[in-house]
């Protein structure tokens, strides 16, 4: 809360490196509070800083238990797969496989999942961010 009030009403450039000192702050103090890690993540994608949203998940999949982390990996390969380049995403998505065998080791669903998401990255597939559900004809606004 506090790097958003920092961001939203201080001045514009030291708001947020204000900002990012104080999430840098609260991940070094809290280091296994995968919620906080998440929504840094967020703030720095929302900011275009790539290779420290990269640093910073990679340091919270080093220290976090396996058991844990897998809001991060899921995030981690979202974003490779949105900014990432396709052999990124696939070594990504290999490691995440190894870490997390019961969810996303060799079986079919994360096969499919690992072919719609290199599609996707491809552009022969539509992310989920370019489809959006047609309201039904019966709601309300």
């Amino acid at each position: 809360a506090a790097a958003e009030l920092e961001e939203a009403y201080g001045p514009p450039p030291a708001g947020a490196e204000v900002a990012g000192r104080i999430y840098r702050l609260a991940t070094d103090k809290f280091p296994d509070s995968v919620p906080l890690v998440v929504h840094y993540a967020h703030w720095l994608i929302a900011r275009a800083e790539h290779s420290q949203l990269r640093a910073a998940l990679e340091l919270a999949l080093k220290t976090l238990p396996a058991e844990r982390c897998r809001p991060v990996w899921d995030l981690y390969v979202h974003f490779e797969a949105r900014f990432g380049s396709s052999s990124q995403l696939r070594a990504l998505q290999d490691r995440r496989s190894e870490a997390l065998p019961a969810v996303y080791g060799p079986s079919v669903m994360s096969s499919l999942f690992a072919c719609s998401s290199s599609a996707a990255f491809e552009g022969l597939w539509p992310s989920p961010d370019a489809v959006s559900p047609s309201p039904h004809p019966h709601a309300t606004l």
